[in-house]
This record gives structure tokens, C-alpha cells and sequence, in this order.
């Protein structure tokens, strides 16, 4: 028997529905229940919530209880209006020491009050509810709320998060940071358990189009040749001058995601769980990836040598992998302190023979400097306004790969920490 076949029968017991006719009523201030067992007293809010929705805050004698019965709501209800209030405290609140999760939690409570016409089911225990919170009016001018398309500067964001007392940091990876790049503001905010990523600049382009994002269906998973199509259709449009930006998924973990699977070549390629004793499937899928980007991009070549023009095109990635490699058992990226694998990445230029005929310095400069050591952060920028002929005072010739100019700079890197 399902759990929801277990909760109808449960629900449509006579002392439920007395219970149910009573709270209807209006007329009884304290209700008294006697004989709730086990999960009864979970199953008798679940069939309540169910049938009449309304608002209900559970009191568990402590954080144990408090946990088990707000589980048992969750598994009844399958509900995402269940929510759990728990001490801000990783221990007793005597230690001072701060859980972000927890908070998370307790602000996504406090932000659910703030809606008087929002069903709910709010669980906790006596030392979560002793502790101090903001009031509501404080929640409400301390809240910053941005919606899709609201035209907004980034600097102003980054003000208001700056006088809210969030961190800015290189990555976020707790509540109360952001990082700042560009046009991409990443927020982890106190009220969800994932960051947010806000873009203010991605859609400003003449067309943009975000495949996986604008998909109805949330296990969409595309490969990259679909930017092929999109690509093929800007082309068709027979513009003297354009401008294509691909933001490709590459060579994410999971490895075996990245390609179809004709495109397996290196086998065995699964089972590819982060653990060690996979390393050579996970390096075997993680190959046929960069075999995949090696034909998208060939592909790519392919089609701009077609239109017989002047093209150029420019490839890199933002970071290495790590696969377990040596005897750190680094996996992934964004170490702390990264590894060799991680910093050393792709810088690939392609031009056309009619490119290299128009512009013989770019092509003549790439020639001579292609041995040279090259940061891609430093030289991709200066390197793509040199290539599109874009005269800027902060075009820096010195970083571009494509002229006489080039200098070798000494190469660094940042870390969070």
C-alpha cells in the first residue's frame, strides 16, 4: 500500500473529520487529542493540511522529535509547503556558532509569514522558537526583490547588498555572499539553498538564445552541436559584420552527459561516480568530451569556411579538471589551491584564407607568438577586439596574441581564500 492510499483511508476516519468540523466551526479555542501514536499525530496534520489547508505551527518537544515529525509531513504531504524552523545554532546557542543552513531555513519562514494568504505547515521546538528574529517590517526594507526583465545596474545591486551585509567574494558558497564578475552577479541569499545567478547583460544582444534555460522540459539535456543550428541560421542572415558569442557546456562533470552516445570512442565510459576507484571510466568519458568539442569546433570551421569571408574564430575554456590525478585525489575544479590541471587550459585562434589575406599581421603575429606563454584571462579580451578591428582606449595591444605588440606577462592566479 502507498503511503497517500495509507493517509485517504486515515483521513476519511469519523474523529478526523469531527476534528475537521470543529476547526471549521470556529467555535472551540483549545482541542484537546489524546491516543495519537507513532506517526498519528503527523498523519492527522497531513490529512487536515490536505483537506482544508490553512495554516498550522507544530511544536515537538525538541530538535530530534522536531526533525522526525517534520519528515513524516514531508513524506505524507509530498508538499513544498512544509517548512522547518530550527535554531540558528549548529550547537547550543551558547557556542555562537552560526549554521547557514539553518538560517536559510528560518528565513524562508520568516519569508512565508510575510504572505498573510499562504497555506502552510510550520514545524519547530522550544529553543528555535526562544531565539530572536528580525520583525516584519525590518524583513520587508531589508528584502531585495528583482524580477526578469526589471532594468537594473549591477553596481547598485552590489550597493544595496553591500549595506545589507552580504560578503563579496570570488565564488559563494554560503548564505550572506555574492561575487561579482562582469555582467553576472551570483547571490547566495538567506533564503534558498542554492545561490541565485542574476545575468545583466546576457540578453542585451541583438539575438540570444538560451537552449537549456528556454526548455519546458527540466531534464532537457542538450549537446553543443545544437548551437550549430542557431549558428547556421545568424550566417544565413548575410551580415557584413557579426558577432557570435557560445557558451558551451564542454567538459562538465557528469563527463558522460557531454556527448551523445555515438560519440563514445574510449570505453569503458561508465560507471562514472566521483570516486576513485572509477578514474579510468571517468577519464575515458572525460576524453570523449574534448574528442566531442574537437569536432563541434571543426564543425564550426566548417561552416564559416563555406561563406567565404573574412572569419576568425576563438576558443578557450575558464578552467582545467582535475581527476583524481595524483596524490592530493583533487576532483573537479576550484580547489583552493588549484593544480596544475586546473590552470592550464585551450587558447585556439582559426582564421579564413580570406581573413589571413586581409589582415596578413594578425595572422603573421599569431604565427610568431604561438609558443609564448599566454593567461587566457588576460588575452582573450584584447585578443577578440584586435581580431574584430574594435578601436577602444581599453583595448590593451600588449595582451593581444594577434599582434607585434604582444608581451609576456607573469602568470597568477586568485583564490577564495
Amino acid at each position: 500500500m502507498e503511503v497517500q492510499e495509507l493517509l485517504k483511508i486515515f483521513a476519511a476516519h469519523p474523529q478526523v473529520s469531527a476534528l475537521d468540523t470543529l476547526l471549521n466551526g470556529n467555535t472551540s479555542n483549545n482541542i484537546f487529542l489524546k491516543g495519537l501514536n507513532g506517526s498519528g499525530a503527523a498523519m492527522t496534520i497531513a490529512s487536515l493540511f490536505l483537506k482544508r489547508g490553512g495554516n498550522y505551527v507544530c511544536i515537538l518537544n525538541d530538535q530530534e522529535e522536531a526533525g522526525y515529525f517534520y519528515h513524516d509531513l514531508m513524506q505524507l504531504t509530498g508538499s513544498n509547503e512544509i517548512y522547518f524552523f530550527p535554531s540558528a545554532y549548529r550547537r547550543a546557542i551558547k557556542y555562537g556558532h552560526i549554521d547557514p543552513a539553518n538560517e536559510i531555513l528560518r528565513t524562508e519562514v520568516l519569508s512565508v509569514l510575510q504572505d498573510p494568504e499562504a497555506p502552510f505547515v510550520i514545524v519547530s521546538y522550544p529553543d528555535a522558537l526562544a531565539e530572536k528574529v528580525i520583525s516584519r517590517d525590518d524583513l520587508k526594507k531589508n528584502t531585495l526583490k528583482i524580477s526578469v526583465g526589471e532594468k537594473l545596474d549591477n553596481m547598485f545591486v552590489s550597493d544595496v547588498l553591500d549595506e545589507y551585509g552580504f560578503e563579496q567574494v570570488d565564488y559563494v558558497y554560503e548564505p550572506g555572499q555574492y561575487a561579482l564578475r562582469g555582467s553576472i552577479l551570483d547571490v547566495f541569499s538567506f533564503s534558498y539553498e542554492f545561490p541565485y545567478r542574476i545575468d545583466f547583460f546576457g540578453k542585451e544582444a541583438d539575438t540570444s538564445d538560451f537552449i537549456k534555460e528556454d526548455s519546458l522540459d527540466s531534464n532537457y539535456n542538450p549537446s553543443d552541436d545544437e548551437l550549430l543550428k542557431l549558428v547556421e541560421q545568424e550566417l544565413a542572415k548575410g551580415e557584413t559584420k557579426q558577432f557570435i558569442v557560445l557558451h558551451t557546456y564542454g567538459s562538465h562533470f557528469n563527463y558522460r552527459e557531454r556527448y551523445p552516445l555515438e560519440n563514445t570512442f574510449f570505453t569503458p565510459d561508465y560507471p562514472v561516480d566521483a570516486e576513485r576507484k572509477y578514474r579510468d571510466n571517468l577519464v575515458n568519458a572525460y576524453d570523449n568530451s574534448i574528442r566531442y568539442t574537437d569536432g563541434f569546433l571543426a564543425r564550426i570551421i566548417r561552416m564559416l569556411e563555406k561563406q567565404q569571408i573574412d572569419a576568425a574564430m576563438i576558443y578557450t575554456s575558464d578552467h582545467g579538471e582535475d581527476i583524481f590525478d595524483d596524490s592530493r585525489h583533487l576532483f573537479l575544479h576550484a580547489s583552493p589551491v588549484p593544480s596544475y590541471y586546473q590552470l592550464h587550459v585551450p587558447f585556439l585562434i582559426w582564421m579564413s584564407d580570406s581573413y589571413r589575406e586581409t589582415h596578413p599581421e594578425h595572422w603573421q603575429a599569431a604565427m610568431d607568438n604561438k609558443e609564448k606563454d599566454v593567461s587566457s584571462s588576460s588575452s582573450f579580451f584584447p585578443t577578440i577586439l584586435d581580431l574584430g578591428g574594435i578601436e577602444t582606449p581599453y583595448r590593451d595591444d600588449s595582451q593581444s596574441v594577434v599582434t607585434s605588440l604582444y608581451q609576456m606577462k607573469l602568470r597568477a592566479y586568485l583564490n577564495d581564500h
